[in-house]
């Protein structure tokens, strides 16, 4: 199963490597709200990512069908 996350508007900054990814701003309007984060996702070998999300009014049922394939 693959999700489809639609973002309407999203902006980042971050600095790349061979191995990582450090997003250091991201904003965004998805699903009838508002996002900010700040974010770093790795990859030598196993991929993995950490940060800090907020959300405003974003709609949540929505965004989780995505990932279960329309089960309610």
């Amino acid at each position: 199963m693959e999700a489809k996350i639609i973002f309407d508007e999203l902006s980042t900054k971050g600095i790349a490597d061979d191995h990582r990814i450090n997003f250091s701003h991201i904003e965004g309007k998805l699903y009838g709200g508002d996002l900010k984060a700040q974010m770093a996702i790795h990859w030598p070998g196993q991929w993995s990512a950490m940060g800090n999300l907020e959300r405003w009014q974003i709609n949540l049922i929505e965004i989780m069908l995505e990932f279960s394939g329309g089960i309610t």
